[in-house]
């Protein structure tokens, strides 16, 4: 039996290669890992494959990846993680590359979503589901007009802070 090592095993050029070509022959990750551990008699994990496959094929980010991101974000307001996998899959960069860009760069740098409160304002939206209700938001309305609704509902003299607010 083989010493269990928790050094890196070094990546040679025939698996890089290997890795480049089931990459871009678009075949899932768990497929990839299937076929690399396999040819090369290895026992690489999932995430050593993926950190590879991001040093190999770095994005270099632009703001038409970014608007693709806040594309999905927009529309899955409720599911973040969901949004970055349609992204992921539009974009063919891993789930976990589109989630860092967001949350280390789209969501400050742009104004994807906002929450607020008479509490704290408006911030960045990180969670947007009530903790207290659980209840999810009318998914027919979309976005503005969904904010409008959630607004006149509020009693009259929060709506008239928020009309103050935006007069300023």
């Amino acid at each position: 039996m083989k010493p269990i090592t928790t050094l890196p095993l070094r990546w040679d050029a025939l698996e890089t290669e290997a890795l480049i070509q089931l990459r871009n022959s678009n075949h899932t990750p768990a497929e990839i890992v299937i076929a690399l551990n396999k040819k090369f008699n290895t026992n690489r994990t999932k995430s050593a494959i993926s950190k590879k496959i991001e040093l190999l094929f770095k994005a270099r980010w632009t703001q038409e990846l970014d608007k693709i991101i806040i594309k999905y974000v927009q529309s899955f307001p409720l599911n973040l993680q969901h949004a970055f996998v349609l992204a992921s899959k539009d974009l063919n960069i891993s789930k976990l590359s589109i989630q860092g860009r967001y949350y280390a760069f789209i969501r400050i740098n742009y104004n994807v979503l906002t929450t607020g409160s008479l509490k704290t304002g408006f911030s960045n939206n990180i969670k947007n589901l009530s903790r207290k209700s659980n209840k999810l938001p009318d998914q027919k309305l979309n976005t503005v007009m969904w904010l409008m609704k959630q607004i006149l509902e509020l009693p009259k003299e929060e709506r008239e802070k928020i009309k103050s607010f935006l007069k300023d």
